[in-house]
């Protein structure tokens, strides 16, 4: 459930970051919890009334500094290669550059579940492969495996930024 706590604020700003959702989305949903909420945090307030870009990062930037940490917070890594996994599914991303993509933010992160390398190796083989299509789909098909449960949290969060149908 997306909410006001640091993780969430940190998947926010993932799905920002690829582009899945847009400032209008946010602002509407900010607006949505400024409604909920009793005392709601600056941050908060500050993305209701973003503009720009540069004005929602900003606000998310405070979120997640002021934002309180939930033992329970999925992780921000995972979450983010979902975001990209996502990204792939609509079209908007090439298997070999989600690929790079996500091996470049693994490294630069250092993480370990998966590893920058579990990215290198693949686009290597597929760089080398006779069949692509069918070397992609494997690949493609292992992964959505392994983030499966991230990809679930994410389209959660997605549709609670999406104002209701009236």
């Amino acid at each position: 459930m997306l909410g006001l706590d640091q993780g969430s604020v940190l998947r926010l700003q993932n799905m920002v970051r690829v582009g899945l959702v847009s400032a209008e989305e946010l602002r509407s949903w900010a607006d949505r919890q400024l409604e909920r909420t009793e005392s709601p945090p600056i941050w908060l307030c500050d993305l209701a009334m973003a503009r720009d870009p540069g004005e929602v990062l900003l606000a998310i930037a405070a979120g997640i500094r002021d934002a309180p940490l939930l033992a329970s917070s999925p992780d921000v890594a995972r979450n983010y290669l979902a975001c990209l996994l996502v990204l792939h599914a609509q079209g908007t991303l090439p298997w070999a550059q989600f690929l790079k993509t996500a091996g470049d933010f693994c490294d630069a992160r250092n993480t370990t579940d998966p590893s920058c390398e579990h990215f290198f190796l693949q686009l290597t083989a597929l760089e080398h492969a006779a069949a692509v299509h069918q070397v992609e789909e494997s690949q493609r098909m292992a992964l959505e495996r392994l983030l499966a449960l991230d990809v679930a949290v994410l389209n959660q969060d997605a549709s609670q930024l999406r104002p209701p149908v009236a």
